[in-house]
């Protein structure tokens, strides 16, 4: 079954079971204050709404010092053994703007003239500083541009988010003040991504530059991913933890949580395609009766000057074969570019998505070439002057 991957917070639909994401995938845990954890899994959850979110995370001072990790237990974490990687974050909860942007374009007759973008329309989110060096996932980065914000101008911005603010936001920039909305400082947009963190209402920026919008040099959450065979890393990494006012902890149930409510999705949405595949097999198969009952008189012909009675049927399957080669690339170019435009955003596609379903496309094709010939195979029992009344 097709289900919807998770990566770093960002999430692509993908063909693999399970969740390759930093804080959805096996074997990693979340470390740092033991409130603010439990505030992290909460915006994690899919049954709290933005709302509530909002109402808890308006209260937390995530730039807190009594939030902040300390440095000296980053630098002993780097020395547990059985660590695979450390992906250290800084997150906030703070008012974000749509930056209001005049652009050139090319009119219909090629003329350039300038379009402005943005309202200047704001609201609250969490804002996440990461460094794609260190995001545990890195064969996603690329797909979803998230390497780009290797650029310190640069951020990627949740799907909720992007539809509430923005007008058009890859042409726009994105305004992150500090609490006392008195310094901020403005992000390129270079990707929009589907997030399950506070229901897609968060931004990813580079994690220097968010420190230093809100003067600190810390970070106030870390991902840690573990070796599945070494069980002692955890109790050692807990132990440590535990010395410096930290909680570890694992996010196994909502992993679970999240499958089961995307798998409920997919079956929902399954019997529409179902239907959708059936209805094209039927009108197919109904045009090509109707199309074989009208050349009975052809068959006879061919059988009465010698042909084989299976070659009827061979005769049927390359004609459906050649009008489903000539048909069939213009219907899979035509499908996936409105699927781009307008259903599904480009970061929301992975490339052996799109393999896996051009391949179960060209069987189906074919099965309904083979369904074809299948209407023909009782005139082979029949006689030729049969055909020819």
């Amino acid at each position: 079954m097709i289900t919807v991957s998770f990566v770093g917070n960002f999430v692509c639909w993908n063909t693999t079971r399970g969740y390759a994401d930093s804080a959805f995938d096996q074997n990693v845990l979340i470390v740092g204050n033991a409130y603010f954890v439990d505030v992290y899994q909460k915006m994690l959850n899919p049954i709290t709404n933005v709302d509530q979110n909002k109402e808890v995370l308006s209260e937390v001072k995530f730039a807190d010092s009594s939030y902040m990790i300390s440095k000296e237990f980053i630098e002993q974490l780097n020395m547990v053994n059985g660590i695979v990687s450390i992906d250290k974050r800084f997150v906030v909860f703070t008012r974000v703007m749509e930056v209001r942007r005049m652009v050139v374009e090319l009119d219909k007759f090629n003329e350039p003239h300038y379009v402005t973008y943005g309202e200047y329309r704001s609201t609250d989110c969490v804002v996440v500083g990461i460094n794609p060096d260190q995001l545990i996932n890195e064969n996603i980065l690329q797909k979803l541009g998230i390497s780009t914000l290797g650029r310190l101008d640069n951020a990627v911005v949740g799907d909720s988010l992007a539809e509430a603010i923005f007008q058009n936001p890859y042409k726009q920039d994105i305004e992150v003040y500090s609490y006392d909305s008195a310094v901020s400082s403005n992000f390129n947009i270079t990707n929009v991504v589907i997030d399950p963190l506070n229901h897609g209402y968060g931004a990813y920026v580079p994690v220097s530059e968010l420190q230093k919008l809100f003067a600190v040099d810390g970070f106030n959450f870390i991902l840690v991913k573990v070796d599945d065979h070494n069980s002692s890393t955890v109790l050692e990494l807990t132990s440590l933890a535990a010395k410096y006012g930290l909680v570890v902890s694992s996010l196994d149930s909502l992993h679970n949580e999240y499958i089961s409510s995307i798998d409920k999705l997919w079956l929902s949405i399954l019997p529409f395609t179902v239907l959708t595949v059936i209805t094209a097999m039927i009108c197919l198969l109904n045009c090509m009766f109707v199309s074989i009952s009208s050349r009975f008189h052809d068959f006879g012909i061919i059988r009465a000057i010698g042909a084989k009675s299976s070659y009827i049927p061979k005769i049927v399957f390359f004609e459906c074969l050649i009008l489903t080669l000539a048909a069939a690339p213009i219907g899979i170019i035509l499908g996936t570019t409105f699927d781009l435009l307008f259903l599904l955003p480009v970061s929301t596609l992975s490339l052996p998505f799109l393999l896996y379903s051009l391949t179960a496309i060209i069987g189906i094709l074919f099965g309904m070439c083979y369904l074809c010939t299948l209407i023909v195979i009782r005139l082979k029992k029949r006689n030729p002057h049969e055909l020819l009344q």
